[in-house]
Formats: structure tokens, sequence, C-alpha cells
């Protein structure tokens, strides 16, 4: 599923690339929707899928045991 139809951003690249960031850093993943489209090389267009990667981040950033306890 894309995530991002003007850049042609999967779900799963994003999600590659925050977990990419976040180890390589020690836990500091893209802390932004604009830091994030930039390790892609590109900016947001539309900004329909900012929302979504914001949530993307934000669900990344949340200790596992929190992730499990909501589902």
């Amino acid at each position: 599923m894309y995530v991002c139809n003007c850049n042609g951003l999967s779900e799963g690249a994003v999600r590659e690339q925050i977990a990419r960031r976040s180890s390589a850093g020690g836990g500091s993943g893209p802390g932004s929707v604009g830091q994030l489209f930039g390790c892609f090389g590109c900016k947001a267009q539309c900004g329909k899928c900012v929302a979504e990667m914001k949530q993307l981040i934000d669900e990344a950033s949340r200790p596992r045991s929190m992730l499990l306890a909501a589902e």
C-alpha cells in the first residue's frame, strides 16, 4: 500500500526507513514528517499523506509494550 502517492512511497519503505534511522541513531529516528521525506530525498506535495506518516513515526517511538496493550 502506498502512503504517499505523489512520491511513490510505500508503507513498507516508510516503516523500514523509520526503523533504520531509529536503530542507526540509537533510537533517534526521523522526528518529523519533513525529516522522513528528507530520508527519501523528496518533500510532501499534496499533503494528504502527512497525518498517516506522522502516525507511523509516533507508533515507532512508542514502547513495544504499549503497542501490544492497545491491541
